[in-house]
């Protein structure tokens, strides 16, 4: 596995033209076909998939099996779902870790977001 990203199609901005109604027609119902057999398997996924929408803008599809999420999966799903706003990823990182769904107490940013005392 790797961290880089590779760039796919040709437009020059290493973006997919896809358009949300392909997304809905060809790639949700896939995606949730390999979600089922994943979930059969005992497996948990996570998926995020970029389109564009009328007038220029970016929307995202989000594909999510995961029963009992762990810290990692809600860290992924808040990153995911923020659209690349680190303010909300942040407080809702903030949200889960005060509700008890992730343990935040051992980071530094965190403790330093929600006003702790983590130095």
């Amino acid at each position: 596995m790797t961290d880089e990203i590779t760039p796919i199609a040709s437009d020059g901005k290493g973006s997919i033209p896809l358009t949300e109604a392909e997304y809905d027609a060809d790639f949700a119902p896939a995606l949730m076909d390999i979600m089922r057999r994943l979930s059969e398997r005992g497996a948990d996924m996570l998926c995020h998939v970029s389109f564009s929408e009328e007038g220029g803008e970016t929307g995202y599809g989000l594909s999510m099996h995961c029963p009992n999420p762990t810290a990692v999966q809600r860290i992924v799903h808040r990153a995911m779902t923020c659209r690349g706003n680190l303010d909300a990823m942040m407080i809702g990182l903030a949200r889960d870790h005060k509700s008890g769904l992730i343990d935040g107490s051992q980071s530094i940013a965190l403790s330093r977001f929600i006003g702790g005392s983590n130095d």
